[in-house]
């Protein structure tokens, strides 16, 4: 434990907020009384909310009481920390969890694969392999829920070149399924270059998510010629910002239970597109948001220029 003490202590101080985060998630449990002062003068010169917000509950478990009084009267900002801190905690909980359950679950997936090849004749063409590439699927959606829960990599990226890559991969897996005059065109329009402030994996999974979705509404118009989905970004002084609108089917009922888990109209879906790029702009302090429109829907995100 030493050894880790003496690794964190030296990461707390970095220039990556990411290494920064790392360390003040391991003191969070493993801080000691002497780790106090190390601890406050982070604490002190941390500019980051989530790494704020790890090094308080370091700093919390250790002195409770005098926190407790400390914090009698709390500035706005450590009020807001406080408002955010439940959503972190369920991100570390969704990380930590489900790391554990396909840890148990794959090599168990994969034996039963293994089986029922080898005793369904047929096998591909079997419910049983329906019902396993349900099960993957499941899966595959599990490991982006924790990774998009993960402690975010932060750097400077082409934001414009993120977005042109989203759209390839969708027009991509597309492709497979549908026929060239039934897939709308995407089209883009923003700044070029555009050099933004983030985690660009954590960015791909909403962007790419709001322009599948996009895409599946506009298909499922009856329109002869599919309207195009449209794609911008910029930047204001305090946010950058990814809009995808589109002319599809639109969308009824509550904006905000679209993001709970399960939640979708679609059929072989499982209703986790939304919660996975929730929890990953939730990870960058972003924010993200459905505006329903007279025709289609207005997908937005944002998030602030310095994390």
């Amino acid at each position: 434990m030493s050894d880790n003490s003496a690794i964190n202590t030296e990461k707390i101080n970095s220039s990556l907020a990411s290494e920064r985060l790392e360390a003040a998630r391991f003191f969070s449990q493993y801080a000691t009384k002497s780790d106090l002062p190390m601890l406050r003068a982070a604490l002190a010169r941390e500019k980051v909310t989530w790494i704020s917000n790890a090094l308080r509950r370091s700093i919390f478990r250790l002195t409770p009481e005098n926190d407790n009084q400390d914090n009698a009267v709390e500035s706005p900002k450590k009020r807001e920390a406080a408002e955010d801190l439940p959503d972190q905690i369920l991100a570390e909980a969704i990380e930590t969890t489900t790391k554990q359950v396909l840890h148990e679950i794959e090599p168990l997936v994969g034996a039963l694969r293994l089986a029922a090849e080898a005793e369904i004749e047929n096998f591909e063409e079997s419910r049983t392999f329906l019902k396993l590439e349900r099960i993957s699927m499941f899966m595959g959606a599990l490991s982006r829920l924790r990774e998009a829960a993960g402690s975010p990599k932060l750097k400077e990226f082409h934001l414009d070149g993120v977005i042109s890559d989203c759209i390839q991969e969708v027009n991509e897996s597309l492709s497979i399924s549908l026929s060239p005059n039934l897939q709308p065109k995407v089209s883009d329009a923003g700044k070029r270059p555009c050099i933004a402030f983030g985690d660009p994996e954590l960015l791909s999974f909403a962007i790419q998510n709001g322009i599948r979705n996009a895409v599946e509404a506009t298909i499922a118009t009856e329109l002869e010629k599919k309207p195009d989905v449209l794609v911008t970004w910029g930047e204001t002084e305090k946010d950058f910002w990814v809009s995808v609108v589109d002319h599809g089917v639109g969308f009824s009922g509550n904006t905000l239970k679209a993001f709970e888990m399960g939640k979708t109209s679609k059929r072989d879906h499982l209703g986790m597109g939304l919660t996975i790029s929730k929890r990953a702009m939730d990870s960058i302090g972003g924010t993200i948001s459905l505006t329903p429109r007279e025709r289609g829907v207005r997908f937005e995100i944002s998030w602030p220029k310095r994390l």
